[in-house]
């Protein structure tokens, strides 16, 4: 998408689920927050960062092709979460992207589902 600029606010499930727990804790009624990892992320980074992983745990990559950008595309490349509130609240720190896609990537190899 748009060459691989489009850019995403990604966030492993395991913090979404350790942050649910997190607010739940508070006791706070209509609380309103952003929950992201208040980072974004390209498409041609996240495609990066798989392969950096595949590379160190299997040899194997894919090829990344980057198509070209339209200029009748919508770009999202400056948006993502404002996590400051939530961090205030709860103490969250977001897990690295390349750290999600590597503990995936364990516990696929680790149920032998891919080689």
């Amino acid at each position: 998408v748009n060459g691989g600029e489009h850019c995403v606010d990604l966030i492993s499930i395991e913090d979404v689920t350790n942050l649910l727990a997190s607010i739940i804790k508070l006791k706070e009624e209509r609380l309103i927050l952003n929950v992201g990892s208040g980072v974004r992320t390209s498409v041609l980074q996240l495609a990066d960062n798989v392969n950096k992983v595949s590379r160190e745990l299997t040899g194997n990559e894919a090829e990344i092709r980057k198509g070209v950008r339209k200029t009748d595309d919508v770009l999202f490349s400056n948006r993502w979460m404002d996590i400051s509130r939530l961090m205030k609240l709860t103490g969250f720190k977001p897990a690295p992207v390349v750290s999600s896609i590597e503990q995936f990537a364990y516990n696929l190899l680790a149920k032998n589902t891919i080689t």
